[in-house]
């Protein structure tokens, strides 16, 4: 009983921190250029826990065969992930936002199912349609467009944050083959060391005046974007401690409350409150449906 309620702490906590980062995003001046310079500074971090860690003998450094194509390819995704969300914030509520982009798990199935030829259950075809119902109805304006042909699609913040989701899906995928066989931490560092370059590069290319823009960013949001690059680390940590308490499927349901934290987050701190009842039915919707497809497998 200790462990599962140390496991189910470290889960909270984890989850908590995805909110509150996306919180900090969402109340930042220009989006992706607050995502740029935490990412660069999750470097920061991440350099320093892995030299205590190597220190200590606690991490071991070696890196497997196809390292390198893999973690290349992962950073490419989460650019293109955290450029996706960063519109998507631009342009609506982390209300809807957040448990949009939480759908990644959905994602990761139907990959399964389409492409590995995994087999089904009742139980994660149930989970899968209750998800996207979840999904679907966050967007709409209200329940009387429900039968309205991609109606929700058309609102540019739930289109932008698929997009996350998509992402965050690829990135899960490439995490999963190669991570188990190294330390998570090693993983990061070279990920984070590959991403916040590519980021940096898109927020000069691609958001005007962007020298200018990334000095008044942090003259504006120092202390968030310095306490992102601290969380971010801090909850995978968490994430990861957390499943010498509990199994899998028990951690990854209980992280998926993040979903109903954030759309509850946005709805009492930013003032979110139009379409109050849609936002929290929907968000219940998506956290059954995903906890359903993972208890499923």
């Amino acid at each position: 009983m200790y462990d599962v309620l140390v496991g189910l702490s470290l889960v909270v906590v984890a989850s908590i921190g995805s909110v509150v980062w996306n919180l900090f995003a969402k109340r930042s001046r220009n989006k992706r250029v607050f995502l740029s310079l935490t990412i660069s500074g999750s470097i920061v971090t991440m350099a320093v826990a892995n030299l205590i860690g190597i220190t200590t003998g606690l991490i071991e450094p070696s890196l497997p065969a196809g390292f390198f194509p893999v973690v290349i390819a992962d950073a490419v995704l989460l650019v293109f992930s955290f450029s996706s969300l960063a519109l998507a914030y631009q342009h609506g509520e982390m209300s809807v936002v957040y448990p949009v982009w939480r759908l990644f798990p959905l994602f990761v199935y139907v990959f399964g199912l389409l492409v590995l030829g995994e087999s089904v259950t009742t139980l994660a075809l149930l989970g899968i349609v209750v998800s996207v119902v979840g999904g679907y109805t966050i967007g709409l304006p209200d329940l009387r467009s429900f039968l309205q042909p991609l109606r929700s699609i058309r609102n540019p913040a739930f289109f932008y944050a698929v997009l996350a989701a998509l992402g965050t899906t690829g990135s899960y995928l490439l995490q999963r083959s190669i991570v188990p066989q190294m330390s998570p931490f090693v993983y990061n560092v070279f990920l984070q060391g590959f991403a916040a370059p590519l980021m940096l590069t898109t927020t000069l290319l691609l958001v005007k005046n962007a020298k200018q823009e990334l000095r008044t960013e942090w003259h504006e949001n120092r202390l968030p974007i310095v306490m992102v690059a601290l969380i971010g680390p801090i909850t995978l940590v968490f994430t990861l401690y957390s499943l010498h308490f509990l199994a899998a499927s028990l951690s990854a349901t209980f992280s998926q409350i993040a979903i109903v934290l954030g759309a509850l987050t946005g709805i009492v701190f930013l003032g979110e409150r139009d379409r109050l009842g849609i936002k929290i039915a929907s968000s219940l919707l998506i956290f059954a449906g995903i906890a359903l497809i993972v208890f499923a497998r």
